[in-house]
Formats: structure tokens, C-alpha cells, sequence
């Protein structure tokens, strides 16, 4: 069920790296830092399940 979602993920967290660049263009630096650390842990968590998952596999 998981295999789905991870390209969601991977998207959501790209788009929120994008929209923290943004946010910081425009001069809001407590919220974009807040949004690219987000972005960023989203992504190694997907990495990490995927890892596992593959790991579990074999």
C-alpha cells in the first residue's frame, strides 16, 4: 500500500522545499526555515521506509 504514496511524498516534500525558498524570498525566514526542515525530514523518512522495506524483502 505504501509503494502509492511514496511518490506523493516525495512530491509533497519537494513542494514544500520549494514553497520554504519562496517564503524566505519574501522575507519570512522563521516559516521557510520551518517549511525546508520539514521538506527535507519528509524526504529521508521516505528514504529510510523504502530502505527498510527493501531490507524486509530480502
Amino acid at each position: 500500500m505504501f509503494n502509492r504514496f511514496v511518490p506523493l511524498f516525495i512530491v509533497i516534500g519537494i513542494f514544500l522545499i520549494i514553497y520554504a525558498f519562496a517564503l524566505m524570498f519574501i522575507g519570512d525566514w522563521e516559516n521557510g526555515i520551518g517549511y525546508f526542515f520539514s521538506g527535507i525530514a519528509g524526504l529521508i523518512l521516505c528514504r529510510i521506509v523504502l530502505k527498510i522495506r527493501k531490507w524486509w524483502r530480502d
